[in-house]
């Protein structure tokens, strides 16, 4: 009965871990995720369309680095003006190249997508 009783507690806290690191990527309470009532999530959510999230996201994480357009597609092994083109949204990227792009800005590439 105790190796149960630890090994549900063991499973709970991987749960509750899961739900705070997705609580943080979401910039909710992690309270919001476990409630069972249905609620408006606060925050800056915008409902936008996947080119102008990408677009957004890659210019955003890309200037945190102080990287060029040019810097981060050569160091993704791209043209250089390629990240240009995603960021003005004139060529949609593969996901092959987003996860390369990703990887430059340090971030998973679901994060470029959201």
């Amino acid at each position: 009965m105790h190796t149960v009783t630890n090994i549900e507690n063991q499973a709970a806290n991987v749960r509750l871990d899961t739900v705070n690191r997705l609580a943080i990527a979401l910039n909710v309470d992690p309270c919001l995720l476990l409630s069972s009532d249905p609620v408006e999530a606060p925050g800056d959510y915008v409902e936008r369309p996947l080119g102008d999230s990408v677009a957004q996201n890659l210019k955003r994480l890309r200037r945190r680095l102080s990287l060029t357009q040019e810097q981060a597609a050569t160091s993704a092994g791209l043209g250089r003006v390629y990240a240009s083109k995603i960021e003005s949204k004139t060529v949609a990227a593969t996901l092959d190249t987003l996860d390369a792009l990703a990887r430059v800005v340090g971030v998973e590439t679901w994060q470029l997508l959201v």
